[in-house]
């Protein structure tokens, strides 16, 4: 059943506040999928309604549009809840990120069509969400005003269609390969009819694969039903006799009569080439049983929201908890195809052995939060990633920025395959060259004159920062955002060269992970740019300036997680520090909420979202619950607008279930920062058989303060507990205050 809308009936939900799950009931049914594919501005969630397996590359799903336009931000995925119309369904999509690509292979039903050329506008079909359905693995809506019924169902590398047309109507079906997403374009396609199957590929150059040149993808389409007529097309115009035609627009017609048909059809879907495509479909091949792969795919979902089992709280917390979950498995992207082939981001097809390859890394988002989670909940998941930019590392010379489909494409500051890699190892994720990774972080770290052998990526204004300690205003970009994360980084390789027993490279890079209190303006309490000459040029808190990269002073002055007591001094001291945090927080609850970035603290981007649990380090514990609560309540919703900004990548999601776990990465180190948890109990079974609970004494609806912590009944002292503990099972157990 969907959350939202069920063809226009509305789903009751349980009124029992403190219920728990039985056993037997489906935790499919508390995923929302609506959550999170509306919103307004930097609001917008870009989410999808469509269905997917976890990590699957196969995502079909509508991609929407409004007449008269809408913002393009709007539909980085390409559906966005307040759009009115469905252009097509197209087959592979980005899930939650900033900046439109993919929604290629565009599929959509048609019941008259002009006789001529055919325009997009001549099948795109109304929308109203009454008409329409998701549940998870399962898609459907009818379209207007055709009324034409469209279910959509998808395998790992499969898109899964059934198409019921009214009768007494004509029944058509248009493939489009020009369609994608943003500023996207095909600039080479090519379709073949053969016999039964139709097969192609296109060259597309989206907003971000561009960056690289763009990707290849290739499919293999199988009706159930031969067309009565079906007409390749170019630039729209028919193209009749042909059987095979390529161009930078084709798309084809398929015509099946007007008698009301029921068009079933599965398309595989490949990054290699037609022969991936084709075994990828024949692997997966359904028989056109769409019932049967909505089932199969609930159950792989089924399985994995299994493992974590919540018990009690609100039912709307439950339902953003569940469709946090959910939301977590979307991306990376399940590169690897049959025959455990895959395209590499150097563009060679290899063997993945032993291992999953994974591309889709919005990394400077997802070291955060997602990925310490992973290492928690899916360790083995974790390390597949691992290795994934391990070889995308070893094939390039290169470590990863943000790596999409095949290709790299080197996107926003810093280098955070580094923390992914090093964090996860300090959590115990093993089954990397963790050793030949620090050697290349290593030589990114190093001043050129200084490294054994030449490194192609290295620290964002390196020389500068090697020399100065900083970068400089007026001669880097964002030169505080660059300052502070390399002062993070070099402690992320610092802790990690610890780990490793080299003792003088930990002193090394610890000591330069102080480097933030080069960008702190004593005077003002803020991160600021500081000239080459070493003078502060001072920017109003609230600038979106140049010195710094998607966020502000306000914003940017909170990003030292690795040093807090060293930052409260370098603020002033630890009332300033804790002033400072007031404020922030503070000035954002006091605004009202619009469509624009938030001045203050905003959670709807990474730079910050660390930035509650400051408090618990100073010693604030019961701020930091107040907070915590606070962006919890406002920050998420179980409607369209349920995310504060795009996903990016999960890292928003799985802020929502860290923080409903009531606990928080302390990164590089192998340490959680104990928060405050939302629901009585949670049983999470770990990958090693072990079960971890956590669960909340004296747990009342609103209770947010927290006056001890426990372990398997130890009291646990200070801020923080190991991931070790975690990971070995037990339970731990927060005292709420009664």
């Amino acid at each position: 059943m969907g959350r939202r809308v069920m063809l226009g009936l509305t789903l009751l939900l349980g009124c029992s506040s403190t219920a728990e799950v039985p056993p037997q009931a489906a935790l499919t049914e508390e995923v929302d999928l609506f959550i999170g594919t509306g919103g307004s501005g930097f609001g917008v969630g870009s989410m999808i309604p469509g269905p997917h397996h976890p990590f699957g590359l196969a995502k079909p799903s509508p991609d929407t549009s409004t007449r008269g336009g809408a913002p393009g931000f709007s539909h980085c995925a390409g559906y966005w809840y307040e759009d009115t119309e469905v252009q097509t369904f197209s087959q592979l999509h980005l899930v939650g990120t900033g900046v439109p690509d993919l929604g290629v292979i565009g599929l959509m039903p048609a019941a008259a069509l002009p006789e001529g050329n055919l325009r997009p506008a001549d099948y795109r079909a109304d929308l109203e969400h009454r008409l329409e359905e998701a549940e998870v693995g399962a898609y459907r809506v009818k379209l207007l005003p055709s009324g034409i019924d469209v279910r959509v169902g998808a395998t790992p590398r499969t898109s899964i269609y059934s198409i019921q047309y009214p009768a007494g109507q004509s029944a058509h079906l248009v493939l489009d390969l020009a369609h994608g997403l943003g500023g996207g374009e095909t600039v080479s396609s090519g379709l073949r009819f053969d016999g039964d199957e139709v097969r192609g590929w296109l060259e597309h150059r989206g907003d971000m694969s561009g960056r690289y040149g763009g990707f290849r993808a290739y499919f293999v389409l199988r009706f159930s039903q031969a067309p009565a007529t079906k007409t390749l097309l170019e630039a729209g115009q028919r193209r009749s006799g042909l059987t095979t035609l390529e161009g930078p627009a084709v798309g084809a017609v398929f015509d099946f009569g007007e008698a009301g048909a029921k068009v079933d059809l599965q398309l595989g879907l490949s990054f290699i080439d037609e022969a991936g495509a084709q075994a990828n479909l024949d692997a997966e091949w359904a028989n056109f049983d769409l019932a049967a792969v909505q089932a199969r795919t609930r159950e792989a979902w089924e399985a994995l929201l299994r493992r974590v089992i919540v018990e009690g709280g609100e039912p709307v917390e439950r339902a953003k908890f569940y469709t946090a979950l959910y939301h977590l498995y979307a991306m990376p992207t399940d590169l690897t195809e049959a025959e455990r082939r895959y395209r590499g981001i150097d563009g060679v097809v290899t063997t993945a052995d032993g291992f999953t390859y994974y591309s889709d890394f919005s990394l400077w988002d997802t070291f955060r939060t997602f990925h310490p989670l992973m290492a928690l909940l899916s360790p083995s998941v974790q390390r597949d990633f691992n290795r994934s930019l391990e070889r995308m590392a070893d094939v390039s010379g290169r470590i990863p920025k943000w790596p999409l489909a095949v290709g790299e494409t080197n996107t926003m500051i810093g280098y955070h395959a580094e923390t992914v890699l090093a964090d996860s190892y300090q959590r115990g994720v093993t089954g990397f060259d963790v050793e030949a990774a620090y050697r290349r972080f290593r030589r990114a770290a190093l001043p050129a004159a200084e490294r054994d052998q030449e490194s192609l990526r290295e620290r964002d204004c390196g020389e500068r920062y090697f020399g100065l300690g900083y970068c400089a205003v007026g001669e880097d970009s964002s030169s505080v955002s660059k300052t502070l994360e390399n002062a993070f980084a070099d402690h992320v390789i610092g802790t990690l060269a610890q780990s490793l027993g080299e003792a003088a490279d930990a002193d090394r890079f610890l000591a330069r992970a102080q480097a933030y209190r080069q960008v702190i303006d004593p005077a003002l309490g803020l991160a600021q740019g500081k000239r080459a000459d070493g003078s502060f040029q001072p920017v109003a808190p609230d600038l979106f300036a140049e010195e710094f990269i998607e966020g502000n002073a306000w914003q940017w002055t909170s990003f030292v997680p690795h040093d807090v007591p060293g930052w409260a001094e370098a603020l002033g001291g630890r009332e300033r520090a804790v002033d400072y945090l007031d404020q922030f927080f503070q000035g954002t609850a006091d605004a009202e909420d619009s469509p624009l970035p938030d001045l203050y603290y905003w959670h709807g981007n990474e730079p910050d979202i660390h930035a509650a649990y400051l408090y618990a380090e100073l010693g604030e514990r019961d701020r930091m619950a107040k907070w915590v609560d606070w962006i919890r309540r406002t920050r998420y919703n179980d409607g369209p607008s349920g995310l504060d900004g795009n996903d990016d990548g999960g890292t928003l999601s799985a802020w929502l279930i860290l923080a409903d776990l009531g606990l928080f990465p302390k990164l590089g180190e192998g340490r959680w920062i104990l928060g405050t948890p939302a629901f009585p109990k949670v049983t999470i079974a770990l990958e090693n058989g072990a079960q971890l609970v956590i669960e909340a004494e004296n747990w009342r609806a609103g209770a947010t303060q927290v006056d001890a912590v426990k372990f398997d009944g130890v009291a646990v002292e200070g801020p923080f507990i190991d991931h070790a503990k975690l990971a070995a099972g037990g339970t731990l157990t927060f005292v709420m205050r009664p």
